[in-house]
């Protein structure tokens, strides 16, 4: 279930992208996040070069909890650990 995007690409507007998806809730230290339940079945999940139609068709079919997508450019091969959710 598609819950929140990041766009961390460069160039916001090519359709094609590297994604990775991880469980929402890892966004609920953010200020101002919505909250969501913890799930602990999956941690991150990434595709490459995939447009956005298929990534959030990805997100709303794959996990019945929330995700929270990162979009980086495509060919950037990009799989970051948000140094924020590690303190």
């Amino acid at each position: 279930m598609l819950w929140n995007i990041v766009d961390c690409r460069a160039n916001n507007y090519d359709i094609n992208v590297d994604a990775v998806f991880e469980p929402s809730y890892r966004d609920n230290i953010m200020t101002g996040a919505s909250q969501a339940f913890k799930d602990n079945s999956w941690t991150i999940s990434s595709e490459y070069d995939i447009t956005i139609e298929k990534v959030i068709a990805k997100a709303n079919q794959e996990w019945k909890t929330p995700v929270t997508v990162f979009l980086y450019d495509a060919g950037s091969r990009l799989i970051q650990i948000d140094l924020l959710y590690l303190k």
